[in-house]
């Protein structure tokens, strides 16, 4: 089951199979339509997939990729060649560069992540997140998008997969993104069945010695 938590006037929900061992697919968007940089909508759906994920690594492109990651498609630039609410800009307080891209944008991860957030600028289209986990294709996009240029963050955890790639795509329209996380939350550990056996053993003993202790008579002692 895919779970989206949004920042918007509008909210809607989208629904996928999961396996029982697997945790939920949850999804952050908030779109600030028309914003010429993020907005009240964006930055709270980044909050609350920050504080879901807690410290991930981050692409910000004002220095070299981290190890292990590489980003295909493209072009690293300072300045946007128009208003960013249709090209998109920087966000990253103090920085400068962020990169701008026409189509997809694939990231790959030498170590595997389940977790994946961006902030794009400039959309005027269909914006989508698309990955492969272990029940097969996955794709997210902006919700509430009509194609009115702004502002936007898109993100998702999906716990406890192994994801070596990512595609951002912008099919038809220059867009730009900034501030890319990625990381690993995990899901926590579910015991073995042969552990709960032996916790099932462990109470069944525990309370066979307190119903035993309640059937013994009471002693009583005469003091002369």
């Amino acid at each position: 089951m895919i779970r989206k938590v949004l920042y918007m006037t509008l909210a809607s929900g989208l629904g996928l199979m999961a396996a029982s061992a697997q945790a939920a697919i949850v999804v952050y968007s908030g779109y600030d339509e028309g914003a010429a940089a993020p907005g009240a909508n964006t930055n709270a759906a980044e909050s609350a997939f920050l504080a879901a994920t807690g410290s991930l690594d981050i692409i910000d492109f004002e220095s070299a990729l981290p190890s292990g990651v590489t980003v295909t498609g493209g072009t690293v630039r300072s300045t946007p060649p128009g208003a960013p609410q249709f090209w998109g800009s920087n966000v990253t307080p103090g920085g400068s560069f962020y990169l701008d891209f026409r189509g997809d944008v694939t990231f790959g991860f030498d170590a595997p992540i389940d977790s994946f957030g961006l902030v794009m600028g400039g959309l005027q289209g269909p914006n989508t997140i698309s990955w492969v986990n272990s029940l097969g294709s996955q794709q997210v996009s902006v919700v509430n998008n009509g194609g009115g240029s702004g502002f936007a963050f898109l993100g998702f955890t999906d716990a406890g997969e192994m994801i070596s790639s990512i595609t951002v795509s912008s099919p038809g329209d220059f867009d730009g993104l900034d501030d890319v996380r990625f990381g690993r939350i995990g899901i926590p550990a579910v015991p073995e069945p042969a552990t709960w056996a032996m916790m099932l053993v462990g109470f069944g003993f525990i309370g066979g010695a307190m119903r035993a202790r309640k059937r013994q008579p009471a002693k009583v002692r005469f003091a002369f």
